[in-house]
C-alpha cells in the first residue's frame, strides 16, 4: 500500500509535535546477549529468552491475553527500557483492561472503516520511511553550543520559542547536534529525535535542518525587506544569520526538561503526565517500536496508530469519555484515555482533510467535515484496538503471506504484538492507518538500518514505503476489537 505524500507536514506536527523530540542479538545458553550498541551504550546481558512455537517469551513474567501469552519483562540495557512508566497504560497488555462491551465495543467498526479514509478499509501502514522517527543517543552529540535552532516562518507565533506550552526551547537556543545523525531528507515531516537512556532527557525535532525553497529562499529567513528592524522577525531578533551552516532552520524543536529520576523522565511518565507533543496530547515516543527490541524478540507495549478521520469539534463536556449524551449521538468530539484531547479542537483550519487532500486552509472533503453524520463515523483519539488472534492463526496467515526467514519472525512479532498489547489511536496522518517506527535513517554501523535489514525490513533505493503493507490480512474487521479504557479513561 503506497501511502500519499502532503504539501505540509501530517497529523499533529505543527504546534502538536513542538516537543518531539540498535543493538544486535545473539541467543547463547538461552541468553539474549548484545553483540553490537549504540555509540556510548554499554553491552550487557538482558533477560533470559525462550522460543516455543510462535510464542517468544523473554523474561520471567508471562501474562495472557485473547488466545496467547507474551513477555512483560525488559532487559537491563537502558536501550531495551520502554518509554514511559511500565505501569503506564501502554506499557500494559491488553488482558489487564479486557474487551469493551456497549457502546465502545462497536467504536471497531468506525475504525476499520473510516480511520483511514479515503484509503480502503483496514489499511495498515508499517512506516519505515515516510513519517519514520529515527531515534538517536543524545550522549553522542558532538557539540552542545555551536549549532542554533531557528523556526521557519510559517510555523512562528507572536513568541520567540518553539514550544509554547512549556517554554523549554527558544528561538536562536544552542540545541546538541551531531551531523552524523540521519533524518529524513526528502518527505515532509523529516522528524529526528534524541535520547539519554540513562537520564531521560530527550529532544525532538521537526522539519529538521529544512533545505531551501524552490526559489532558493531560506525558511527562516524573516527580515524585515525594507530593513527595518522593528518589523523583523523572531529568527532575525535572535541573531539568524542565513549564511551561517550552524544556524539550522526547523518547523518546530522541543526537549523535556529532566533530572535523574525528575518528573519529565522518558522512563518514568505515565497516564494525565506526559508532555502535549501528540495530537491526542500525549508524549510523542508512546508507540513508537524500535529495531532494537524487535530485536530481542518482543514488543511490550501497545503500537501507536495515526489515522486520517478522526472525530473533532465540536468537544464534548466532558471531552474524556462518552458521558456527555452527545457523544452517541454525533453532537459532538471526545477522546479515551491515554489521550488527553480532541486534536484540533480549536483549530479548523488544520483538519486533516484540509491538509491532505485540499491543501491547508481549503475546504474539508465532505467526507470528514464536522457534521454529525460524520462524527459518527470517525473513532476518537485513544481508541486502542487490538486482534484476536491465536499463535496457530498466526502461523497460517504468515504462511499465507509467504513469509520466510527473519521477514517471517519479525511479522510474527509485529502480529503478537497487535494481539496482546494492541495499537492506539494517538494522531491524525495522511491515508490510511499509520505505524511508526525508528526506520531506517540511522545509517550508523549497527544502527536501527542495519538492525531492520537484518530483520528482513530492507528498502530499494527510493522507495518510500518499504514493507508497509507487512500486517495485511492480519487483521479484519471481525477479529478485531476495542479494549477498554484504563481507569478513568
Amino acid at each position: 500500500m503506497a501511502t500519499s505524500t502532503p504539501a505540509k507536514p501530517k497529523g499533529a506536527i505543527a504546534i502538536a509535535l513542538a516537543m518531539l523530540l540498535g543493538l544486535g542479538v545473539v541467543i547463547a545458553n538461552n541468553q539474549a546477549v548484545l553483540t553490537s550498541k549504540p555509540p556510548g551504550a554499554t553491552t550487557t546481558t538482558v533477560a533470559t529468552t525462550t522460543t516455543t512455537g510462535a510464542t517468544t517469551t523473554t523474561g520471567a513474567t508471562t501474562t495472557t491475553a485473547p488466545g496467547a501469552t507474551t513477555t512483560t519483562a525488559p532487559g537491563s540495557d537502558p536501550w531495551l527500557k520502554r518509554f514511559g512508566d511500565p505501569t503506564a497504560s501502554w506499557n500494559r497488555p491488553v488482558s489487564d483492561f479486557g474487551p469493551a462491551t456497549g457502546y465502545l465495543a462497536t467504536l471497531k467498526d468506525r475504525f476499520w472503516l473510516r480511520a483511514g479514509y479515503d484509503a480502503p478499509p483496514g489499511s495498515f501502514n508499517l512506516q519505515f520511511v515516510n513519517y519514520s522517527v529515527p531515534i538517536h543517543d543524545l550522549r553522542t552529540a558532538t557539540s552542545t553550543n555551536v549549532v542554533r535552532a531557528f523556526q521557519a516562518t510559517a510555523y512562528q507565533s507572536v513568541v520567540s520559542r518553539f514550544d509554547i506550552a512549556f517554554d523549554h526551547v527558544k528561538i536562536g537556543d544552542y540545541i546538541p547536534w551531531n551531523p552524523a545523525w540521519g533524518h529524513d531528507t526528502v518527505g515532509t515531516d523529516r522528524l529526528m529525535t534524541a535520547v539519554n537512556p540513562v537520564t531521560g532527557e530527550y529532544w525532538g525535532f521537526n522539519g529538521t535542518d529544512l533545505p531551501l525553497g524552490g526559489f532558493g529562499e531560506n525558511p527562516c529567513n524573516d527580515k524585515n525587506p525594507l530593513n527595518i528592524a522593528f518589523f523583523d522577525g523572531p529568527n532575525t531578533k535572535a541573531g539568524f544569520d542565513p549564511n551561517n551552516p550552524n544556524h539550522k532552520c526547523f518547523y518546530t524543536v522541543g526537549r523535556n526538561t529532566v533530572t535523574a529520576g525528575g518528573t519529565g523522565n522518558l522512563y518514568t511518565f505515565t497516564d494525565g503526565t506526559t508532555n502535549v507533543e501528540r495530537g491526542s496530547g500525549v508524549n510523542k515516543f508512546i508507540g513508537i517500536v524500535r529495531a532494537s527490541e524487535v530485536q530481542q524478540g518482543a514488543i511490550r507495549h501497545a503500537l501507536s496508530f495515526t489515522v486520517q478521520s478522526m472525530v473533532g469539534v465540536p468537544t464534548c463536556s466532558p471531552a474524556k469519555g462518552i458521558s456527555d449524551p452527545r457523544a452517541t449521538t454525533g453532537g459532538c468530539g471526545f477522546y479515551l484515555a491515554p489521550a488527553a484531547r480532541v486534536e484540533f479542537e480549536t483549530d479548523q483550519n488544520n483538519l486533516t482533510t484540509r491538509r491532505c487532500s485540499a491543501g491547508l486552509g481549503g475546504p474539508a472533503d465532505a467526507w470528514n467535515a464536522p457534521t454529525p453524520a460524520n462524527r459518527l463515523n470517525q473513532p476518537p483519539h485513544g481508541l486502542r484496538i487490538a486482534v484476536n488472534v491465536t499463535d496457530t492463526q498466526i502461523n497460517n496467515w504468515l504462511d499465507s503471506r509467504g513469509y520466510t526467514g527473519a521477514k517471517r519472525n519479525t511479522a510474527r512479532i509485529f502480529a503478537v504484538a497487535m494481539r496482546d498489547y494492541g495499537g492506539i489511536v494517538l494522531e491524525t496522518g495522511c491515508y490510511g492507518i499509520g505505524m511508526e517506527t525508528d526506520g531506517l535513517f540511522d545509517t550508523r554501523s549497527g544502527g536501527s538500518r542495519d538492525i531492520w535489514n537484518s530483520l528482513g525490513i530492507t528498502a530499494a533505493p527510493g522507495d518510500r514505503n518499504p514493507q508497509g503493507d507487512l500486517l495485511q490480512g492480519l487483521m479484519n474487521q471481525s477479529n478485531i476489537y476495542v479494549v477498554n479504557p484504563p481507569p478513568g479513561g
